[in-house]
């Protein structure tokens, strides 16, 4: 994983550094499998402290969380790494429940089929698939046909 710090309107700490690394590293690592790039951003604006981080993952998708907090840098890397670790579990919670759905959805005024529906099964008759494949033959020689 490439983690990059930067310090705006302070001086650069390597103490800092080396916690945020070993905080957001650990988080990071903890929920995403291809973890590519993690930017840090510390700032300190008009006395309050700032914090941002951005992740890019390799599944596809990117996480942006800040921080502010008026004690010190470090209370605010905290903060920040909590709501990071909010913000990943969510992404993953989001994933994995991703699932193909089983309802199949017809134009018109009829209701969905559910494909588990015990009804399904006996209002249908069993299609063939030799007669599938005639009635696609069919309709290509006919498109053909119009197309020449």
């Amino acid at each position: 994983m490439d983690f990059r710090a930067y310090f705006k309107h302070m001086e650069t700490s390597l103490p800092l550094y080396a916690y945020a690394e070993k905080k957001l590293a650990g988080t990071i690592e903890k929920y995403v499998r291809q973890p590519i790039e993690a930017y840090v951003m510390f700032t300190f604006d008009g006395g309050v402290n700032k914090a941002r981080c951005h992740v890019l993952a390799g599944g596809g998708f990117s996480v942006q969380v800040d921080a502010k907090d008026d004690t010190s840098m470090y209370s605010c890397l905290d903060k920040l790494e909590a709501k990071l670790n909010q913000r990943l579990r969510r992404q993953k919670e989001r994933i994995k429940s991703h699932k193909q759905r089983t309802t199949f959805r017809f134009l018109g005024d009829e209701a969905p089929i559910s494909v588990d529906n015990e009804e399904f099964a006996d209002d249908h008759e069993a299609i063939d698939a030799a007669y599938v494949i005639n009635f696609e033959k069919a309709r290509s020689r006919l498109e053909a046909a119009r197309g020449l």
